[in-house]
């Protein structure tokens, strides 16, 4: 009978400044409901939430919504670990919490699934604590193999030489004497936001700076030398240091830049130790590679030209927001109206610009609000023969105007705004208007509720005249 134990290390070192908040690491794990999801599952087990702070379902879904980040493009498949007979297994990691060690036996995790207990308390600095959790075992040699690799490869019992990653599953905390944002649009000044920390906390589970084998690809210059990340980034990408010197291994250095998958977008790492009060941080092109390099499939995101909101997909937002800066809406309109985008005003402006020739769909030689109209209707599901009425003086057919709009993205089916705040621009983008009578319909006045049902189905207005409408109001 064999017999093994194995202590991933955990990060516990976190620093602050000002207006900033650190992000820290540790081991735990948690059980939600299932998900579909491509290969890997993120199943939170709330056993160890003695605190009740899971007990609102709006976090449970925030939390869910920051596991499905990973599920969507991490695509490894993980065989299950079923103890049984003479094969029997403890899995360790820490209470999150109580903060104190658990040794579960004999827990079962079905294939393609990782099992987090999530938890909160009163840390003493930072917003939370992540990281994969421990085991120990004994049985069959086929059992124990599993136990360490979960039949991935490049996994050795020292650790000393892995090229790969696995686990069973961890635990995370987070502060529970902090005031958290725990819905998925941006986080207003004051709060700390939930989404951002969870993922950030995750990664580290999923052994961003815990696991062998990144710890592996760090040199002796404390940079991180994975072939993906350094390729994203132009080089290796320098890890944090405390003024000593003394290195900390699971985060990149302050202020390192990637951008956001899909886009042309620069933001600061998500897996810098740091998040600033009041904004929201998205997984860059390094955070991924890192992920990448040290052992997890992870599926590229297609760049479209046509995604300015950054949330990695082309959709109605994103043409929400193309039209908005066509028709010359201030900054203050687009912070309103971006929805959970955590891009700035300045960068979805400076996005929409650079469509250039990409952005002319209907053909007539520039980038234009008419192609802002014709490309918001096609992502609210027009059908052609609306888009042969509202085209203006266009030649292309609807079909090809419907191609070109396509192209600006995937062929993912649009997914649509949740909502809009009330401002003139949203009144004229999605309010029920008639504009067919144009003595009537130049009112600015009314700031009508938001229907994108009719904004999809109610185009009885012609495209000049909502122009004209917008031009009176100032939009």
């Amino acid at each position: 009978m064999n017999i093994v134990s194995k202590w991933f290390h955990c990060l516990q070192k976190s620093t602050t400044r000002q207006q900033r908040t650190t992000f820290r690491n540790s081991t735990i794990v948690q059980t939600l409901e299932n998900r579909l999801l491509l290969t890997i599952n993120i199943v939170f087990d709330y056993r160890y939430d003695s605190s009740g702070f899971f007990a609102s379902q709006q976090r449970r879904d925030a939390l869910e919504a920051a596991a499905s980040v990973f599920e969507e493009r991490i695509t490894d498949d993980l065989t299950a670990i079923t103890p049984g007979g003479s094969n029997s297994w403890s899995a360790v990691f820490v209470n999150p919490t109580t903060n104190v060690q658990v040794t579960l036996p004999n827990l079962a995790v079905q294939s393609n699934t990782i099992i987090v207990f999530p938890g909160a308390r009163d840390l003493p600095s930072g917003l939370g604590v992540g990281g994969p959790g421990g085991f120990s075992g004994s049985g069959t040699p086929a059992f124990i193999s599993n136990l360490q690799t979960r039949g991935e490869t490049g996994i050795t019992s020292s650790g000393t030489n892995d090229t790969d990653f696995s686990l069973w599953g961890g635990a995370i905390t987070f502060d529970n004497a902090v005031t958290w944002n725990f819905s998925l649009n941006q986080p207003s000044a004051g709060e700390n936001d939930f989404y951002s920390v969870a993922m950030h906390e995750l990664a580290h589970v999923l052994g961003f700076g815990t696991a062998d084998s990144f710890v592996n690809k760090i040199n002796a210059s404390n940079r991180f030398t994975g072939s993906v990340a350094t390729a994203a980034f132009g080089g290796s990408i320098p890890m944090k240091s405390d003024q000593f010197g003394n290195l900390d291994e699971g985060h990149f250095a302050d202020n390192v830049t990637g951008k956001i998958p899909g886009t042309q977008i620069q933001q600061e790492s998500a897996m810098d130790p740091q998040l600033t009060t009041g904004t929201r941080k998205l997984l860059t092109d390094i955070d991924w590679g890192a992920l990448d390099d040290l052992g997890w499939d992870v599926t590229p995101v297609q760049m479209a030209a046509g995604n300015v909101d950054g949330d990695s997909d082309f959709d109605s937002n994103d043409s929400f927001l193309i039209q908005l800066v066509m028709l010359a809406a201030s900054n203050q309109h687009i912070d309103e109206s971006k929805g959970s985008s955590p891009v700035s005003a300045d960068n979805i402006r400076i996005a929409v610009n650079s469509l250039q020739t990409a952005g002319d769909v209907d053909g007539n030689g520039k980038f234009d609000a008419n192609d802002a109209f014709l490309i918001h209707l096609v992502k609210l599901a027009g059908d052609n023969s609306q888009i042969d009425q509202f085209k203006g003086t266009s030649v292309l057919s609807a079909a090809q105007i419907r191609t070109r709009v396509d192209a600006l993205g995937s062929s993912n089916a649009p997914t649509g705004r949740s909502s809009a705040r009330g401002n003139s621009v949203l009144a004229a983008v999605h309010a029920e208007i008639d504009f067919s009578s144009p003595s009537s319909n130049t009112d600015p006045t009314p700031i009508l509720p938001f229907s994108e049902d009719a904004a999809i189905t109610d185009l009885a207005f012609a495209n000049d005249d909502f122009r004209d409408w917008l031009t009176i109001v100032g939009a």
